[in-house]
């Protein structure tokens, strides 16, 4: 039975790996090899699969209308958390006590949608063009290719639910300074006789609009600045929105001012991202992790807001590493280190700018790429999200703050110790150890809350944002986001668990997600 047990697990790890017809293959191999049971995720896909001793599949999980939840961060200044998810958008909770539900999330980026008009009179120059809406959203980013071209690009849900097939003429609006202002197309002979009579007035005859979905991963704030970074796996690249609170409500509208900046392209697929706007000589650092590259780089923000020049704006802190992940950064104060897991179940640290520090203890396994491990995990365990703590009740000894990660794979649950890997504690059960706080199911990204939203926050992959009180205050966890396929895929989550864990002898049981 062990031999059916390891043969099943290799099997396994080449189905999460292989193309379609090479999957169905070792789906055959399997089925033919042994009559257990097989839980395990398509190759392309995160639906969980059944395959039964005759190599058929069933779909056991997660259709294309369920919604996993991927990074998230915090707005320090506001306490406001947003978190990407896998449904092209990102998400904001709002904490409001005068509503109920308390917290109002929000899509802040639903896609990335470009918009053509042609026309006449739009605008002299950019200065020009006082007003330039699509669907009464504002254009954040626009450029002017003539006085007959005016481009608009933005992510607003309004305009993004349908990646904007259905915007026409009659949902546009210019206003020039020299012109006045103009909503709509015009038939052919009102353009023809405002052009005899030397109009101003801006005049559209056509709109262009092309549509493509994003597919956010890692996030962090600049809360001094306002504004949003991501990174787009779709596109390989780091991105930035500014953002404007301009509805004098208190913070409960925000509004995109500026879109789709990739002020940093070919980066791979970053898992987890990081700012320290107090470092270097100008906008600070954006420290990322690549685990496509296996490299942990940063990349130093222009004080005006510009993109970083390029050839060397990329600075690699650690490479030939295997799958970094989440990463976090020590308080000022202490080693100013930078703290960075690895999937596969180690988290290790690294001088935020690349060397081996006087903080290294003397007894830490180097790392040929740089950095040392501060902690290794039992085989089986996969990390995502981690997070360090300022301080914890007022404490201000650096040996006191605490790192947090997320542990997914046979037991989930998020843990912490000090810096040193010293001191584990499992923070997500209660106190006897009996019941968890949380039922946890493949928690994903972490960050500290401000304002309201105070302690531990903690994504779950199948569609959750919650918030966990933390030690010595405890207390229950409060739900701030949950997708609607979040119930039906946490039942399913334990119909599956509950299938591996019974019978044990006459099944084989594990599952895997990306």
């Amino acid at each position: 039975m062990y031999y059916c047990r390891l043969q099943g697990a290799l099997l396994l790890l080449q189905l999460l790996s292989l193309s379609a017809p090479d999957e169905v293959d070792a789906r055959e191999e399997y089925a033919a090899s042994t009559d257990a049971t097989l839980i395990h995720r398509g190759a392309f896909t995160e639906q969980l699969n059944l395959v039964g001793a005759d190599a058929s599949v069933e779909q056991l999980a997660l259709t294309d209308d369920d919604v996993q939840f991927l990074g998230i961060t915090v707005d320090e200044s506001s306490g406001d958390v947003y978190f990407a998810t896998s449904n092209s958008a990102i998400q904001r909770a709002h904490y409001d006590p005068a509503k109920s539900p308390s917290w109002d999330v929000t899509t802040v980026v639903g896609g990335h949608v470009e918009v053509r008009v042609e026309g006449y009179n739009l605008g002299t120059s950019v200065d020009d063009v006082a007003s330039f809406s699509v669907k009464g959203v504002e254009c954040p980013t626009r450029r002017r290719e003539s006085s007959n071209t005016l481009v608009c690009v933005l992510g607003d849900p309004a305009v993004t639910s349908v990646l904007g097939e259905n915007v026409g003429t009659e949902d546009i609006v210019v206003q020039t300074a020299s012109g006045g202002w103009t909503q709509g197309g015009y038939p052919g002979d009102f353009v023809d006789a405002k052009l005899a009579d030397h109009s101003l007035k801006p005049i559209i005859t056509r709109v262009e609009t092309t549509g493509r979905t994003i597919s956010p991963r890692a996030l962090c704030f600049d809360s001094a600045g306002g504004t949003l970074y991501y990174s787009d796996l779709a596109t390989r690249s780091l991105n930035r929105i500014s953002l404007l609170d301009d509805s004098g409500d208190g913070g409960s509208t925000l509004t995109a001012k500026v879109e789709f900046d990739a002020f940093l392209p070919d980066v791979g697929l970053v898992q987890g991202m990081a700012i320290d706007v107090s470092e270097g000589q100008n906008g600070g650092f954006v420290y990322f992790s690549d685990a496509q590259g296996g490299t942990v780089s940063r990349v130093e923000l222009p004080a005006d807001g510009t993109r970083p020049e390029a050839p060397g704006a990329r600075q690699v802190l650690v490479s030939g590493l295997i799958d970094p992940m989440g990463i976090a950064l020590e308080p000022d104060g202490g080693g100013r280190r930078l703290f960075y897991a690895l999937r596969g179940g180690r988290i290790c640290a690294v001088s935020r700018d690349g060397s081996i520090s006087t903080s290294v203890p003397p007894t830490a396994v180097l790392l040929e790429g740089g950095g040392y491990e501060v902690r290794r995990f039992d085989s089986g365990t996969r990390l995502d999200g981690i997070a360090i703590s300022a301080s914890e009740g007022g404490i201000s000894d650096p040996t006191e703050i605490r790192l947090y990660w997320a542990e997914s794979g046979r037991t989930p649950g998020i843990k912490r110790s000090t810096l040193d890997g010293t001191r584990p504690e499992d923070v997500s059960v209660e106190d006897d150890g009996t019941d968890a706080k949380a039922q946890l199911v493949w928690p994903r990204g972490l960050a500290f809350g401000a304002g309201a939203s105070t302690g531990l926050l903690f994504g779950e992959y199948l569609g959750s944002v919650r918030l966990l009180p933390l030690p010595p205050a405890g207390g229950s966890v409060e739900t701030i986001a949950e997708a609607d396929s979040y119930p039906a895929a946490v039942a399913i989550h334990a119909l599956v668990a509950a299938a591996g864990r019974e019978g044990a002898e006459e099944r084989f049981f594990t599952h895997s997600v990306r």
